[in-house]
């Protein structure tokens, strides 16, 4: 099975390719990070943003404005630094000291002053007061399970009465045959996924990213329990990881 420890390796993805790690594609790698792929990458989360506050307007609430925000999983601030473009303020939280680092040097760059980065943990004990908006976004699948629903519940409490709740779950796989068992191994049997990356050339004890699937029994029913009526679903599809992110609006 997996170590439910994945600190050390986020911290190790954050120290080594804080932007490819984020958004895995190759023009993100440092090798390749030109200034146009810098742009690109800060361009598509200002894109994202504005996205998602239009399915909000259009879905949960016409008249949403967000004040507090958190942004949980900020990474680099691909979504962070547009988000404080669109409130009064942003906490943006991740379990990399590197990623933090790199997100403040971001936003002085850029000239954004109303964000704060800490550092997280399960019980997101660094955060304080409540949040008018909490968004989290191809961030908890990489969590083991049973420590992404601490975190998940913890998110609940921190959303004020009529805040909104952007939240991303993947809950299946697309993909089986050799792919699909290879998975399995990686999964049961200690050390497999080390030597599967000494096979491919790779250092041996490279860090690797999970993809760990939700129950979204478990994740809807915690919801109603909220008192959550308002919920719209959009589906997702990351190489094969199925996922949804979920817009719920807080009674």
């Amino acid at each position: 099975m997996f170590d439910d420890d994945t600190d050390k390796d986020w911290e190790k993805f954050g120290s080594t390719e804080p932007y490819f790690s984020v958004l895995t594609c190759d023009r993100f790698k440092k090798a390749n990070f030109t200034s146009d792929n810098r742009q690109e990458f800060f361009r598509s989360g200002s894109q994202y943003v504005d996205q998602l506050l239009e399915t909000v307007h259009r879905h949960i609430n016409t008249r949403f404005v967000p004040s507090k925000i958190l942004d949980f999983g900020c990474g680099v601030g691909r979504v962070s630094m547009p988000l404080a473009r669109k409130g009064q303020y942003v906490v943006g939280v991740d379990i990399s000291e590197s990623m933090l680092k790199e997100a403040k040097r971001n936003c002085e760059l850029h000239e954004i002053s109303n964000v704060e980065f800490v550092k997280a943990d399960d019980e997101l004990s660094n955060v304080r007061g409540h949040f008018s908006l909490i968004h989290s976004f191809i961030v908890l699948q990489h969590i083991p399970v049973q420590r992404g629903q601490r975190i998940f519940e913890r998110i609940l409490q921190l959303l004020e009465p009529g805040g909104i709740g952007v939240i991303h779950f993947t809950y299946a796989k697309a993909y089986s045959g050799a792919t699909g068992l290879v998975d399995v191994i990686k999964r049961r049997v200690p050390f497999t996924r080390h030597l599967i990356s000494l096979l491919r050339g790779r250092p041996l004890f490279v860090p690797q990213m999970q993809m760990n699937t939700y129950n979204m029994n478990i994740v809807l029913h915690r919801l109603q329990n909220s008192g959550v009526k308002d919920l719209h679903v959009e589906y997702t599809d990351h190489g094969g990881e199925l996922g949804v992110i979920l817009f719920f609006m807080k009674p």
